[in-house]
């Protein structure tokens, strides 16, 4: 269990980065390319608004699977097997 729980952790942060792209791509097909037609869109979701929330939620969950890894790996058992 602990595994699938570190695992999950660990990848988890590629969510939240998926979906600020997505974000970013879906707001170019429904408000750009329509405007570009010379078209008015009907939509009033706010797709880059989401897409920087998401990018941001996904940067500080990659910073802290960095931290945790780098925690991990330079714990305590690490540096007495060094010293010695």
């Amino acid at each position: 269990m602990r595994r699938i729980i570190i695992a999950t952790f660990s990848a988890g942060w590629l969510l939240p980065m998926w979906l600020s792209g997505l974000s970013v791509f879906t707001f170019l097909d429904a408000e750009v390319w329509p405007r570009l037609r010379g078209e008015t869109p009907g939509n009033s979701f706010p797709f880059l608004d989401f897409g920087l929330q998401a990018f941001t939620v996904g940067v500080l969950w990659l910073a802290a699977v960095l931290f945790f890894w780098a925690w991990r790996s330079s714990g305590p058992k690490r540096a007495s097997a060094d010293a010695g």
